[in-house]
């Protein structure tokens, strides 16, 4: 059994000289892979969230300051990281969470979200949420430990154009967190809605207040917990102002099939940097052959790689499954689940405890949400 650390954990705001240590253990997480060498001059740079760091600290006694393994550690080593965003007003998300395996079994995770979550506090956050693999029971187990609890579970369909080749974006560079990326996904998305506009498929303003009753009530919706993602990896409520806003932005689209069954999908104009570079839908809901109509109608407009998520529960994608399997769409079975924990009085902050973690910056709000 890992012993508990005899060191409390400081934690700070990143810094741009924290790189170095950060990347050596942020570039191999997944099978060789990890996007933070990508991200972080990005997210260093970004207000719509901030980046924290945890670094070895000294002991009040002479406690020996040692790793999982009994080695011995430099007072101020950066060991963890994560990043705290305020996707919304009032909604904190916690994102590229990564611990140097030397500390692992230590506490170390814990230590930091309790950072994490009074980092949110401090910057008017009444919900926090984050999202992990299904499979994933440590990373469950960390945000039981803070309160958070699972509130909905996702699938993926994705549709990849033939000259991708199925290549994922970090085989090939094409990273959304680089500039030049960036800039040509806007353009690809400005693109795609303007022949959609001329399609007839963006609906006016004036009847939003129908639109949003059906998408309100829809079941889809509801079973994913009301969440949308207008930036990939990074889900929010849709609530009935924000919608409406996505709809003076042209960003709505609506459709239905032969039986006069609707669906609705929203896709951003200007996302913010994330690692997928492809046209991911915000948010697809409706009756499911209206839905597949819609979101195949975009894809032959559009000819590139096109995904989105569906609640596991609903049967958006279920009910019409062999449709946009002969239309050539990817359906993953790997569960993104989402957890939350509230942030008021009944849910109070997790205490301070010095012995464990300090706070060498004081939490304070400086983060500036896209809306």
């Amino acid at each position: 059994m890992t012993p508990r650390r005899g060191w409390p954990l400081v934690v700070r705001r990143a810094r741009p000289y924290d790189e170095a240590a950060v990347m050596a253990f942020a570039t191999t997480t997944w099978d060789g892979w990890d996007y933070m060498p990508r991200a972080w001059p990005r997210w260093l740079d970004e207000t719509d969230g901030l980046i924290l760091v945890g670094v070895v600290g000294r002991p009040s006694g002479d406690a020996a300051i040692l790793d999982a393994d009994g080695n011995a550690l430099e007072p101020g080593a950066v060991v963890c990281i994560v990043r705290v965003a305020m996707p919304a007003v009032g909604e904190a998300w916690l994102e590229g969470i990564r611990v140097d395996p030397r500390v692992r079994g230590m506490d170390v995770a814990t230590d930091l979200q309790i950072a994490e979550l009074q980092w949110a506090a401090a910057n008017g956050a009444h919900v926090v949420r984050y999202a992990t693999s299904g499979r994933n029971e440590g990373s469950h187990r960390l945000g039981a430990r803070g309160g958070l609890e699972p509130i909905a579970k996702f699938n993926g369909v994705s549709w990849k154009a033939p000259q991708t080749g199925g290549v994922e974006p970090h085989k090939d560079e094409r990273s959304g967190f680089r500039l030049d990326v960036q800039a040509d996904l806007r353009r690809r998305r400005h693109a795609v809605l303007a022949r959609m506009a001329q399609g007839g498929v963006i609906p006016d303003i004036a009847i939003a207040d129908p639109i949003w009753r059906g998408v309100s009530g829809d079941v889809t919706f509801n079973a994913g917990a009301r969440l949308y993602e207008p930036r990939p990896w990074a889900m929010e409520e849709l609530t009935e102002t924000k919608f409406r806003e996505h709809i003076a932005l042209g960003e709505v689209l609506h459709g239905k099939d032969a039986d006069g069954g609707r669906a609705v999908a929203i896709l951003v104009r200007d996302v913010a940097p994330a690692e997928s570079p492809a046209l991911d839908f915000a948010l697809v809901v409706g009756v499911p052959r209206a839905a597949f109509e819609l979101v195949d109608r975009v894809r032959r407009a559009a000819g590139e790689t096109i995904d989105f998520r569906y609640p596991t529960q609903a049967p958006l994608v279920s009910a019409v499954r062999q449709s946009y399997l002969d239309a050539g769409y990817e359906l993953s079975d790997w569960e993104l689940h989402i957890l939350a924990r509230r942030m008021d009085a009944a849910h109070p902050v997790p205490p301070v405890d010095d012995d464990a973690v300090k706070l060498e910056d004081a939490p304070q709000a400086v983060i500036t949400p896209p809306r």
